[in-house]
């Protein structure tokens, strides 16, 4: 066996540090830690090192300082770049400055090891397939983005191209052309292309998602068209890996969010989008969102919408107002989103959990919140999501609330969530029959659940179960 990779991890905050050295000590790797990037260049002049794992948000000199400062000093050195959610733009300016890859917080350990060994084995630049939580974090910027209320024509497109270039680790672009006069009227252009490849392929008129490879390209197709069209280019070199299926999916996705913010620009409304063109937005965007959950295990696959028409049921049943049953049905299809942060080796456990992997699975509905945050339409929502796990005894989380403090949203998601999870198979068990889930939810009424909603979805149970025999 040869000599193993010495590796440095930069990061004001002690604990992430730490926590990440332990894990890749743990792997085999030689690990040095720096709390800032001032410590990490002194450290690197006494001992350079084959990659630097840095964090982009510290005091004094920042990760971007600090890794250009590596491109000077320490040229055969590679790196990797922590970004949380607002950074998106920082980790695409990242790459233009050598970080070989960029990993989303909150950190999932499987997939984190897994680019290192990438990026330590590999002689040039990686760039990854994103993982669900920048797919996520991105859609969910462009959705903030677009819902922008003084949004120009160059802004919209400059702004799209960046995020959508970021989300795929490609190069973006974006034209829209007056129809009447073949001129074009706004072209923006963002990303790195690894290569030789600087400039946007020649695409015939009959090329589109369909057979992807390095290069997909997409109309955007306003709803009211005012004599433009335009197109979303994206491409890779020949030398980078193509695009995968799902890549290639969400294209045409990021491209009916931006046409709708396109017919509004050009129509000159700025993008002040009716209620109806804000929903859409948000709709996808909670498409996306559960797409990227339930793609990570194939027996989950369909549980959101479950516990969705089962939350709107029992909401339904109890007489809540039809605005508010909209609202649980959305937090229904949203409540696991903060999942996707957490590893599939985790949520999948066989056995018990420790003390330390229970906290990391009571930490989904937070950042669940923390994903969303910022999609104005998607505000109501996020009250409901937070508390799905509190216990009408005060014994849940992540606030330990009781009774009443509990949103009543909430208290409804609650047990139709619960009811989903007990009758439903999953990876390392089977499913209970229904009349065990009522049992179990009748002894825990006034405990776990809201004892008037266990009530009420019993009777409902009941009288699905009548309706079939």
């Amino acid at each position: 066996m040869g000599t193993p990779a010495t590796i440095l991890v930069v990061d004001d905050e002690e604990d992430i540090r730490q926590l990440l050295a332990a894990l890749l000590r743990r792997a085999g790797y030689e690990v040095s830690v720096a709390q800032s990037g001032e410590e990490a260049l002194a450290k690197l002049r006494e001992t350079p090192c084959d990659l630097v794992i840095t964090d982009l948000r510290m005091p004094g000199m920042d990760g971007l300082q600090l890794l250009r400062r590596i491109a000077t000093e320490f040229p055969t050195s590679r790196a990797i770049v922590l970004t949380g959610y607002g950074s998106i733009q920082s980790a695409v300016e990242a790459t233009k400055l050598g970080a070989d890859n960029y990993i989303s917080k909150p950190i999932v350990f499987d997939e984190f090891l897994q680019a290192v060994r990438a990026t330590l084995e590999r002689g040039q630049p990686v760039r990854p397939t994103p993982s669900p939580t920048h797919e996520v974090s991105t859609l969910a910027a462009l959705t903030r983005l677009l819902a922008q209320p003084s949004l120009s024509l160059e802004q919209l497109a400059q702004g799209s191209v960046e995020i959508v270039s970021s989300m795929l680790s490609a190069r973006a672009c974006m034209s829209v052309v007056d129809l009447s006069t073949g001129r074009e009227i706004v072209r923006a252009e963002h990303g790195v292309a690894d290569g030789p490849t600087q400039h946007a392929p020649q695409f015939s008129a009959a090329t589109d998602q369909g057979d992807a490879g390095h290069a997909v390209h997409v109309a955007l197709v306003p709803p009211t068209s005012h004599g433009h069209a335009g197109s979303l280019q994206v491409w890779r070199s020949p030398t980078a890996p193509p695009f995968t299926a799902e890549e290639a999916r969400t294209v045409p996705l990021v491209a009916d969010q931006i046409s709708i913010a396109l017919g509004n620009v050009l129509a000159g409304h700025s993008l002040d989008l009716t209620l109806r063109e804000l929903r859409e937005l948000s709709l996808q965007t909670v498409r996306a969102l559960v797409r990227a959950v339930e793609m990570r295990d194939r027996h989950t696959a369909g549980h959101s919408v479950r516990v969705s028409r089962y939350a709107v049921a029992l909401a339904r049943a109890l007489g809540v107002d039809e605005a508010d049953v909209e609202t649980l049905r959305v937090a229904a299809l949203l409540h696991d989103v903060g999942k996707i942060g957490i590893s599939d080796l985790l949520l999948n456990k066989p056995g018990p959990l420790t003390p330390a992997e229970r906290q990391q699975i009571e930490e989904h509905p937070a950042m669940g919140c923390q994903i969303i945050a910022g999609v104005q339409s998607l505000t109501p929502v996020l009250p409901l999501i937070l508390h799905h796990q509190e216990h009408y005894d005060g014994l849940g989380y992540p606030q330990r609330l009781a009774r009443e403090q509990i949103p009543y949203g909430a208290r409804i998601l609650a047990v139709a969530d619960s009811f989903e999870a007990m009758t439903a198979t999953r990876a390392y068990r089977a499913g209970r029959s229904v009349a065990e889930a009522l049992q179990i939810l009748s002894a825990g009424a006034g405990q776990q659940w809201d004892p008037v909603m266990v009530a009420a979805w019993q009777q409902i149970v009941a009288r699905l179960l009548s309706s079939t025999h």
